[in-house]
């Protein structure tokens, strides 16, 4: 048994450029015995587990030549004992504050927690732009969402489920498993950089909602299976009138997202593309 107070569980898929800075963020700033980090560098075609592995305790290094994210974090599940535990993507902007606020809301009796979620839009064109601003309005955003390349489980929280399954969308998967009383946001925050353009937004969006349509029937009868819709949006624009000109942004990319993952799902293509985001610059 490691003696570790939580573990951080980080898939990378080619993230040489981005993985000594994420994980010195965590590692530099935890006390002695703190963190048990088990990194999965699955399908790399780079240096990302030698990058990884010239940290050091307590940074450890797995290699998969298969490229593919719940294998990844199947992978260390197995590698690791410790809980709390955390799921990390590497191209998430977190730091260990965020980390221990999860892990206490867990201690509290949560079975899962994540940070609240920022995009940031900066370098993006506007209507990415505008695509946030009603995508972070939406109540699945504001209420229900544990996820997004962060979350936290106690050891109870997951006997939920045995596997990461294969079909992908792990996000969806996991916090589908918990109601929304028994996940917490917490009051920390994480950061994704948002795609530069609206072409770029539509690849990454249509890639999750074929992910998410593979995994619908399965999550459909869970108690924390997400209330999407048209019907969330309307509501939202009712009672936000403000948002009403950024709709036509959302409804586009949205539309143009779900009829590029039906050709998707029609070709049996639904594989990673390329995640279009990066960490900030500022923690």
């Amino acid at each position: 048994m490691s003696p570790a107070s939580m573990s951080i569980v980080v898939p990378a898929h080619d993230e040489e450029p981005i993985i000594e800075g994420f994980l010195r963020r965590l590692v530099d700033a935890a006390d002695p015995g703190e963190l048990d980090v088990v990194v999965v560098c699955n399908g790399c075609s780079d240096d990302t587990a030698a990058v990884a592995r010239r940290i050091g305790p307590p940074v450890r290094v797995i290699e998969t030549d298969i490229g593919h994210k719940p294998t990844a974090l199947n992978l260390a599940d197995d590698a690791t004992d410790v809980f709390p535990r955390l799921y990390l993507d590497a191209d998430v902007d977190i730091d260990l504050d965020a980390v221990r606020a999860c892990a206490r809301a867990l201690d509290e009796g949560a079975l899962a927690a994540a940070p609240r979620l920022l995009v940031d839009t900066s370098a993006s064109s506007w209507p990415v732009r505008s695509y946030y601003r009603v995508w972070m309005e939406l109540p699945w955003v504001q209420q229900g969402m544990v996820g997004s390349g962060v979350f936290a489980v106690s050891a109870e929280g997951r006997e939920r489920f045995e596997r990461f399954p294969d079909d992908g969308a792990d996000d969806l998967f996991f916090s589908a498993q918990y109601a929304p009383d028994e996940r917490r946001s917490v009051d920390a925050t994480f950061s994704v950089q948002a795609s530069p353009n609206a072409r770029r937004l539509v690849r990454r969006r249509s890639r999750i909602v074929a992910a998410n349509q593979l995994m619908a029937d399965r999550v459909a009868a869970l108690p924390g299976a997400p209330s999407t819709g048209l019907r969330s949006v309307v509501d939202l624009l009712r009672r936000r009138p403000a948002l009403v000109p950024h709709a036509v942004s959302f409804l586009g990319i949205t539309i143009a997202a779900r009829l590029r993952a039906r050709r998707m799902l029609a070709r049996g293509e639904v594989a990673w593309e390329g995640d279009e985001r990066r960490p900030t610059t500022t923690v």
